[in-house]
């Protein structure tokens, strides 16, 4: 199975990158763990229709992108 390390926004001048993270930071000033990636799984919503969703460390839904959208990269194990 391939595990995706990143997306970012296929159709947009200045694209974000959304990436998951090893281990959860520690919260700062500057930064909110609550935030940190987990995981991104591609989930079916619809019969042939997909989604990209990105779940946090405590397995809440940080973001939900539909899969023609953005771009995918995966780990090389």
């Amino acid at each position: 199975m391939e595990r995706i390390i990143s997306i970012s926004e296929a159709f947009s001048m200045q694209p974000i990158k959304l990436s998951v993270v090893t281990k959860q930071g520690r919260d700062t000033k500057y930064h909110d763990s609550s935030q940190d990636i987990q995981r991104i799984e591609k989930v079916q919503v619809e019969q042939y229709d997909w989604n990209y969703v990105g779940y946090n460390f405590d397995n809440k839904k940080l973001f939900e992108y539909h899969w023609r959208s953005v771009n995918v990269h995966y780990f090389t194990d």
